[in-house]
């Protein structure tokens, strides 16, 4: 059984998991205990990303097409989501990318697009504000 080296003051340090795509909860939880004890903001958020794999409602909405995502993060930066992203059908990415771009971008399924890439092409995404339905 492995042990968890406990936080000076948060203990175990729970965090609750969020979707890297939409922002949203997973319902998963997580103790960190003293991993990252020098990062204050991570101390202070009770929220975490741990990995890019999607919520089952991104996932849902993920399987009906490219996925475009609005990022943050330049060249040699993290990319960050903003949390929008749009699913569109392969015909619509057709119309607006073109080659090497496009075969990427068709064999990923997905590309990370700036915000002002985004803004210009006018994409209205699926925001993290938006409550799932089933």
């Amino acid at each position: 059984m492995s042990s968890i080296r406990l936080h000076p003051t948060l203990g175990v340090n729970p965090k609750l998991v969020c979707c890297f795509y939409c922002g949203k909860e997973k319902n998963e939880l997580v103790l960190l205990g003293a991993y990252h004890m020098h990062d204050k903001a991570l101390q202070e958020n009770r929220h975490v990303v741990v990995d890019q794999e999607p919520c089952e409602w991104c996932k849902r909405n993920m399987q009906k097409g490219i996925v475009l995502v609005e990022a943050t993060g330049g060249s040699g930066e993290a990319t960050r989501p903003t949390g929008c992203y749009a699913v569109l059908t392969v015909e619509a990415v057709k119309r607006f990318l073109q080659e090497p771009v496009l075969d990427a971008v068709l064999k990923k399924r997905m590309a990370f697009l700036d915000s002002s890439t985004w803004n210009m092409l006018g994409l209205r995404g699926i925001e993290k504000a938006e409550e799932p339905t089933t």
